[in-house]
């Protein structure tokens, strides 16, 4: 009877081990991308890879999609992409922008992807990305940018 119960136990430990040491790596933390802060401005939808960034992996892949009240016109509008502290305030690297090469009429499903978004070499444990497409507003120096969409995530 002892012998058996020892060995119910043991089994039940070493089944407990297995379970957990092979569980972790399916762990993935996900990010999630926020409705756009700004009034009447339409949140955009973004996947990327790797998700969550990191750094030392390379550059990261963003497929971008929204719909917008706005025209795009190929050549003018374009994409950013910021890297910024928990906060939002302190800028991690350089504004990653891209012009857009098609353009979709208003009302339109808008989609672009990049693959070469730098992603800063020191991220910290929770950062922000923000994502946006607009317009330049040339001649206006404090808002020089017209947003068309926008989001951004907090990843901790």
């Amino acid at each position: 009877m002892n012998r058996n119960i020892i060995f119910a136990f043991v089994l039940f430990i070493a089944l407990f081990n297995l379970c957990t040491v092979n569980a972790s790596p399916l762990v993935k933390r996900s990010t999630t991308f926020n409705k756009c802060p700004l009034k009447d401005i339409p949140t955009l939808i973004v996947s990327m890879s790797p998700d969550p960034p990191r750094s030392g992996l390379g550059p990261t892949s963003f497929t971008v999609s929204g719909v917008l009240k706005e025209q795009v016109t190929a050549g003018t509008t374009f994409l950013m992409i910021v890297f910024a502290d928990a906060s939002g305030q302190k800028i991690l690297t350089s504004i990653y922008t891209k012009v857009f090469e098609t353009s979709f009429a208003p009302g339109e499903t808008v989609t672009i992807a990049v693959t070469d978004v730098t992603t800063p070499d020191n991220l910290p444990n929770s950062y922000t990305i923000g994502v946006g497409v607009g317009n330049p507003d040339l001649g206006n120096p404090i808002t020089p940018f017209f947003f068309s969409g926008c989001t951004y995530a907090v990843v901790a």
